[in-house]
């Protein structure tokens, strides 16, 4: 699906062009057979949350057998933390403080 859109990006382009505008959405949909480019983006998404899904388990499962060297260099983010929100394993936590200031907006 996404090598699908990538090339359909490229010949709709006439070169190396991997910006998925709102025009080459609807464009490619059409092409595509895809009824309309919500379906199409929705399908876009639900394969790229995949992937990610998939690169996250895996990176899970190497740094559980790595030494935890690997696991302190990847969690090197986390000196962005500061009571606000938190950084680990590459995800952004927001804390109480900064989640009651924003409903109070």
């Amino acid at each position: 699906m996404l090598f699908e859109i990538r090339c359909f990006l490229h010949y709709l382009g006439g070169r190396d062009d991997n910006k998925l505008s709102f025009e080459r959405q609807d464009e490619i949909a059409q092409l595509s057979g895809v009824t309309n480019a919500e379906d199409l983006m929705r399908q876009y998404y639900r394969a790229v949350r995949d992937i990610a899904r998939l690169a996250d388990r895996r990176l899970d499962k190497f740094e559980a057998k790595r030494s935890s060297l690997f696991s302190n260099f990847r969690d090197r983010t986390s000196r962005l933390s500061n009571s606000d929100f938190s950084v680990l394993h590459g995800q952004c936590f927001c804390g109480r403080r900064a989640a009651s200031n924003r409903t109070q907006a």
